[in-house]
């Protein structure tokens, strides 16, 4: 019973987190034309983020952008690519 249980242990931690698509709109995938496609123009957006306000929920996307934005893995990101 330890031996399941450490194993358990050492196997949930490796597991992979993938973002899940909402409308259309795949995190790492989508660029912000196929975000204005899908949602249009946001009228509160500037060069890294855009933001919606539909009747049940706010949504706040942010693109990948030559300006200096923290995370390392949204630098690989080719400008204008959603990651969120």
């Amino acid at each position: 019973m330890q031996f399941l249980a450490m194993l358990l242990l050492t196997v949930i931690p490796n597991t992979t987190v993938t973002a899940k698509g909402w409308k259309g709109i795949t995190p790492l995938h989508s660029t912000r034309k196929d975000v204005e496609r899908i949602l249009g123009k946001s009228s509160d957006a500037n060069k890294i983020r855009a933001t919606y306000q539909l009747p049940d929920e706010d949504i706040y996307i942010v693109f990948a952008s030559d300006d200096d934005i923290p995370p390392d893995c949204v630098k690989k990101l080719p400008p204008g690519q959603s990651f969120s």
